[in-house]
């Protein structure tokens, strides 16, 4: 090669290097834009669904759609048992993974312990790592737990496993947002279901007022009243 020759080659590996570097931000930003439009449509779903599970089951399924093999979870915090159950679950092998478990157990309980989102880098070898067959099976895997909060009140732990490497800081927002949008679904199943039990006791009472209007008798006055502030109550004997 002559000084010609390297010099033309020096330029086209300039020029290879540059396309090289334009084609990974187009496709960073495509990627971004198709997650974007992605956590739209999740929100718009989502505002229009009064089913929390359906809800959660399409949280951990586009969470896990972020990265090909990844898994997520949902869990709901119980906190009168002290338990998280998961509500939602991506595809993907969950057999020896535990659906229900004490809120203090495992990776989601450092979560729980820090109401912040915990990185596990190496969670096989975390002390507080359950299911050690399961994980045995992933050597590479890491782990991402982000709180589901509903204001200042902890509801929630999302899950987010990858088979390798660690997610980078577009993939921590991306979930900190669908945490939020579980947190958002929990609040209006419960708002729902308030208000079904509220107009569950107008009906009943309701009924209670035509019942009585037309009962002249106190025994069976006595006992409308009875079996009716039982039904509104839940309980068994009035």
């Amino acid at each position: 090669f002559d000084m010609q020759d390297v010099a033309a080659l020096r330029l086209l590996a300039e020029h290879a290097a540059l396309a090289i570097h334009n084609a990974r931000l187009y496709a960073d930003a495509t990627r971004r834009a198709e997650r974007l439009r992605d956590l739209v449509a999740l929100s718009h779903s989502m505002t229009a669904s009064l089913d929390s599970a359906d809800v959660m089951q399409r949280i951990a399924r586009a969470a896990a759609g972020m990265t090909p093999g990844a898994m997520a979870a949902v869990h709901v915090f119980d906190a009168a048992h002290r338990t998280l159950r998961a509500r939602g679950l991506s595809d993907g092998e969950w057999e020896g993974v535990p659906t229900e478990r004490a809120a203090d157990a495992g990776l989601p309980g450092l979560v729980v312990e820090a109401r912040a989102p915990v990185l596990i880098p190496q969670p096989r070898l975390h002390p507080r790592m359950v299911s050690r067959e399961w994980w045995a099976r992933r050597p590479a895997a890491t782990y991402y737990g982000v709180p589901i909060n509903v204001g200042d009140t902890f509801v929630g732990v999302l899950d987010y496993i990858l088979p390798e490497g660690l997610p980078d800081a577009e993939e921590q927002e991306a979930l900190r947002l669908l945490a939020a949008q579980a947190g958002i679904a929990i609040r209006n199943a419960s708002l729902y279901q308030a208000e079904r039990v509220q107009a569950e006791r107008i009906r009943t009472l309701a009924g209670v007022n035509q019942r009585l209007s037309g009962a002249l008798e106190l025994d069976d006055l006595l006992r409308t009243i009875s079996e009716f502030a039982a039904q509104i109550t839940g309980l068994r004997f009035v």
